[in-house]
């Protein structure tokens, strides 16, 4: 193995003026080669910690210029932080332009990275620098910035994300030691009493997000004003222009990653509107994983196997592959458009497209049942005009995370929160031969609310025949914005159409197994708490209860739409 040359703090300069921080990873020889840019805000001395990116010796030794950067605000790179991804188009355009040009690169350039830093290879692809050849945009969150969503609700924990850039770079702030203390003292305040202050009304005038000497904090307060306003999403450069891009790009993500839906969102748009070159050489991998780059295929009590980690299944194998074919015209082996794990069978298969186009629709309607707890899931019209009832107290919301009987809290069963007189279930008969759902899912539902505003929440598990339910995809739908971005508010006791998309899975549903939807209108703090009054997202300062009402009849056929590969 040949001896790595590595250089610290390379500074490239943006247009504005901006000087980025680089290290720089090499084989020792003056050989010029192409150029692997990697742009983190997580500082990139420690880009190592995940094992994806931790053999860079391995990447330099193959013939590459492994260049890790701090993005704007982070680590050693000057300026501030701006967390909407406002920056990330033209720096990341200007990074790979001055990385192609130093004396130690040929002139080809290639991008990788996951989460924030699968986001900077698609901001700096989509403005098209002439030298960028491929991406590798990994467990990318979605077209939006982050904590927003394609229903309009906003995710609590960025605030969260925020406090720990500023105390990654704290002793590199322009502050006194003493006003450096107050900053740490004031974010672990926040921090130990997080549950209090996400509840607290109104949102917009949280005094956690305006801690002097901290300015990059106040990201979540534009956040808040940004997610009905579409000139914030126009600054933040957001959504990315997908159809600009025009080299080929590896997306990876995992069923249980935070960040599967936007994965699958940027693929479809890449297929539908992308150009030739996106669309006919870009592929997308799906395994049994969580969000970060370990990709391990064990997580609570479910056990893959440990051929399906990420290591196992050779994932950095086929990064290192993807880059020779893209960087280095070399001939390497092909691959499948898609390859996704599939999950109750636990195995591998490539597919053409996705959703497969074989995939037949099938519905399953909500029934009443004898209670709340026991509604029924069938392939059968309901007869007749039946009803559910709940009421959505958001002084009371349901938790988006807790700890079940078993301990398990990624996989916690939906039965933990079955008490909850806000939480309606609806279940299958067991199958009597497997069901294999693979595709996009989505829940049509006919409800009515005595407010004008309101959420419903839908989450679909698989049951076990011992009772247990193992939690698959969810989803949610804000009623004022069901037709899109512009908010149209409701009628108190009309009754509307809601389309909850659910997601992507790829589950084989065993015999003896069962569907089960968990339906409410929180999932907090993974969505901000609707406050049923109709007023502009973060600005309310009081809420009021909602009286919820599902339809379950031949007129109003509430019903999962679900993709069923025979």
């Amino acid at each position: 193995m040949q001896n790595l040359r590595i250089i610290r703090n390379l500074m490239c300069p943006v247009r504005d003026g901006t000087n980025l921080a680089c290290d720089l990873y090499r084989p020792d020889n003056d050989e010029k080669l192409p150029a692997i840019l990697m742009r983190t805000p997580y500082l990139k001395e420690h880009f190592s910690d995940e094992w994806l990116y931790s053999d860079y010796a391995a990447l330099a030794q193959s013939g590459y210029n492994v260049l890790i950067q701090d993005v704007r605000g982070c680590g050693a790179s000057e300026g501030i932080l701006l967390s909407s991804g406002g920056n990330e188009v033209e720096d990341g355009y200007d990074s790979v332009e001055w990385a192609a040009a130093q004396p130690w690169c040929n002139g080809v350039v290639g991008m990788y990275g996951l989460s924030y830093f699968g986001f900077t290879q698609m901001a700096a692809a989509q403005d098209n620098p002439p030298h960028l050849k491929a991406t590798c945009p990994f467990q990318n969150g979605s077209l939006y910035p982050l904590s927003m969503t394609s229903a309009n609700t906003l995710g609590c924990y960025h605030l969260m994300w925020l406090y720990d850039r500023v105390l990654a770079r704290l002793e590199q702030y322009p502050l006194s030691d003493e006003e450096k203390q107050k900053v740490r003292d004031s974010i672990h305040y926040y921090q130990e009493d997080w549950n209090e202050i996400i509840m607290q009304l109104p949102l917009i005038e949280t005094k956690a997000a305006r801690i002097e000497g901290a300015p990059v904090l106040l990201d979540y307060i534009d956040l808040i004003n940004g997610v009905e306003d579409d000139a914030f999403l126009k600054s933040a450069r957001r959504p990315i222009a997908l159809k600009n891009i025009d080299v080929p790009m590896f997306l990876l993500s995992g069923w249980f990653d935070a960040a599967k839906d936007g994965t699958f969102e940027n693929y479809d748009e890449i297929m539908k509107n992308g150009t030739e070159t996106a669309r006919t050489k870009s592929r997308l991998m799906i395994g049994p994983w969580q969000h970060g780059g370990m990709l391990v295929s064990s997580i609570e009590d479910k056990d893959f196997g440990p051929e399906n980690s990420g290591q196992g299944h050779g994932v950095q194998e086929a990064v290192r592959q993807w880059f020779d074919r893209w960087l280095k015209n070399a001939d390497t082996p092909p691959y499948s458009p898609v390859s996704i794990f599939v999950l109750g069978i636990n195995k591998w298969r490539d597919e053409e497209e996705w959703p497969p186009k074989r995939a037949c629709m099938k519905k399953y309607y909500l029934a009443a049942g004898k209670d709340k707890n026991n509604g029924v899931l069938s392939s059968a019209l309901p007869e007749g005009r039946t009803t559910s009832h709940y009421v959505y107290d958001p002084g009371d919301p349901l938790p988006s995370m807790y700890t079940d009987g078993k301990g398990h809290t990624v996989f916690a069963d939906p039965a933990a929160m079955e008490h909850r007189e806000d939480v309606l279930v609806f279940s299958s008969s067991p199958f009597t031969a497997p069901l294999e759902v693979t595709g996009y899912v989505a829940l049509i539902l006919y409800a009515s609310t005595d407010c004008t505003d309101t959420d419903f929440y839908c989450k679909l598990s698989d049951t076990s025949p011992d009772g247990s339910s193992f939690p698959l995809i969810h989803g949610i739908v804000r009623a004022r914005f069901r037709h899109g971005r512009k908010a149209e508010p409701l009628i108190p006791g009309n009754v509307y159409c809601f389309e909850i998309r659910l997601g992507a899975i790829s589950n084989v549903f065993l015999e003896g197994h069962s569907l089960r939807i968990d339906l409410s209108s929180s999932s907090f703090p993974e969505y901000d708490r609707n406050l049923n009054t109709g007023e502009r997202t973060g600005y309310g300062k009081n809420y009021v209860k909602a009286s919820q009402t599902i339809f379950h009849s031949t007129e109003y056929p509430s019903h999962l739409l679900l993709p069923v590969i025979s």
